[in-house]
């Protein structure tokens, strides 16, 4: 072939290169949209919403303009003067600004301009019809638990709010009266003294006042309780109208309880099933409860080192009894394995549920020199509760009583079908005030028949009975770091209405 040849065929390939090259640079290069000052300083920004979103902040919204490379938002008190820039926006593409130094009810109007540099000169483009709009207080929240004649109020505080009116009607829609001003320090309210059978529609209002006005206030949703047809604390129930027996087996029968607010009787006027066996049989049981707490070790209300302040007594006790709370179920404690009867009590991992458990059974059986009775709570559902969580807690206590051989024993009240009150609404209403809180009846005539049934094995049976066998030499030393697992953790969440 000719030098010819070869030179053309080499003219076209380097022309094909060329050409190959050009389109994709074409292709991946990002499109540029040239906009004119003139036609720039014409556009308009509509702004198209302004809305709330807190106390002291606003949304504004507008759409977007071409070419723009910030946005200036603009405010004023007033519609068609005196406004001031409030926020540059340093994002062309961006449509929405929150703008906040509001004071709470003010009526705001704003305005938006695009801005955009030609040839090292800022324009503006124009502003349309400015749009109006107030920082307002966010919806608070509101619940209710109704205990008997009494409703408790609780209320989800918002920022910025300095007090909650609390209002109630027997009409959803009509006939509210304010029952009650709480500070922006306080979350819940107890309403007593209602009538029985009746139902109660409630909402709160949060208010803001700077300089004694009233700047702002947002109102909750409607929510209604319905209080029970029988009043299960009424004075016909207390203790005090309880006849002792005389010839009771189990009298001067001496008990320590630990636990929370079902053995204290938090919604009962302080009387629960103790009171009741210590008036009928003339026992001496001493309560040492605390609502809201747990078993495991978080704080210094747990089970576990309120154990450790239960003042030791020369008189030998008769038994141990505590409560396996729901408290560790709400905080979703870690549920653990049991491991049986330890010498150190350090083995005990008193942040998990077994370990708390098995910990408590330990020292109670050294230092109190008597069996250790753990008792369920009857069946419930209760979201709040996380009745499936409390089902494993219950399981490993099972499983712990089976490894400590008669030292540890249980009253399991979950499966106790005399208890069933999601079946009977006169048990619901008379007897408990929620899903788990019982009245003084509910203490009087199902609580306290359950434990004289159990007394009854405990003290007159074989229940518990086991042959002697020398107890572990407890100790609190000579365990590694790696023995024993203790978690960082933050402080009670403050809900102590709980059992």
């Amino acid at each position: 072939m000719s030098r010819t040849w070869y030179r053309h065929k080499f003219i076209r390939f380097i022309a094909c290169f060329i050409f190959a090259f050009v389109i994709a640079a074409a292709f991946s290069a990002e499109p540029s949209f040239a906009v004119s000052k003139s036609a720039f300083k014409k556009s308009v920004v509509t702004v198209t919403k302004v809305t709330s979103v807190n106390y002291n902040t606003v949304k504004v919204t507008w759409k977007t303009v071409s070419g723009a490379e910030s946005y200036v938002v603009y405010r004023s008190t007033e519609k068609n003067k005196n406004y001031k820039k409030a926020l540059v926006v340093k994002n062309g593409s961006a449509k929405t600004a929150e703008v906040s130094k509001c004071v709470t009810g003010q009526k705001y109007f704003f305005k938006v301009r695009a801005q955009k540099k030609f040839s090292g000169t800022t324009v503006q483009t124009k502003e349309g019809t400015p749009v109006a709009g107030k920082a307002k207080l966010t919806k608070p929240g509101i619940s209710l638990k109704t205990i008997t004649r009494t409703i408790r109020v609780s209320i989800g505080k918002v920022d910025g709010a300095t007090s909650y009116k609390i209002f109630r009607s027997k009409k959803k829609n009509s006939g509210y009266t304010c029952i009650k001003t709480l500070s922006s320090k306080k979350d819940e309210y107890f309403d007593e003294g209602l009538a029985l059978n009746t139902k109660y529609f409630y909402k709160v209002k949060a208010i803001r006042k700077v300089s004694g006005k009233q700047l702002g206030a947002s109102t909750s949703k409607v929510v209604f309780a319905v209080t029970p047809s029988q009043d299960g604390n009424a004075k016909k129930y207390d203790v005090s109208k309880l006849e002792p027996l005389e010839d009771s087996p189990f009298m001067n029968k001496r008990i320590f309880y630990l636990g929370s607010s079902v053995t204290a009787g938090a919604y009962s006027e302080n009387q629960s099933f103790v009171d009741f066996l210590n008036k009928r049989h003339q026992m001496i049981g001493d309560k040492f409860a605390v609502s809201g707490t747990t078993m495991i070790d978080r704080n210094e209300r747990s089970y576990v080192s309120r154990l450790n302040q239960i003042p030791l007594t020369e008189e030998s006790l008769d038994c141990f009894v505590c409560q396996l709370s729901a408290n560790d179920a709400r905080v979703g404690a870690v549920i653990g394995e049991p491991i049986g009867p330890k010498s150190n009590l350090k083995k005990y991992d008193t942040m998990t549920v077994a370990g708390a458990i098995e910990y408590i059974t330990a020292y109670a059986s050294k230092n109190f020199d008597c069996p250790v009775v753990f008792y369920t709570l009857p069946a419930f559902v209760s979201s709040y509760y996380h009745e499936d969580i409390y089902l494993e807690m219950r399981a490993a206590l099972l499983s712990a009583a089976e490894l400590w051989d008669g030292k540890l024993l249980v009253l399991d009240l979950w499966n106790d079908p005399t208890f069933d009150y999601d079946a009977n609404h006169e048990y619901r209403g008379l007897y408990m005030v929620d899903a788990i809180h019982p009245t003084k009846a509910g203490y009087e005539l199902k609580y306290m028949p359950a434990f004289e049934l159990f007394y009854e094995q405990f003290f007159l049976g074989d229940l518990g009975k086991t042959e002697a066998e020398d107890e572990p030499d407890y100790t609190m030393d000579s365990v590694s770091d790696d023995e024993i697992w203790i978690e960082e953790t933050d402080e009670d969440p403050g809900d102590y209405s709980g059992i």
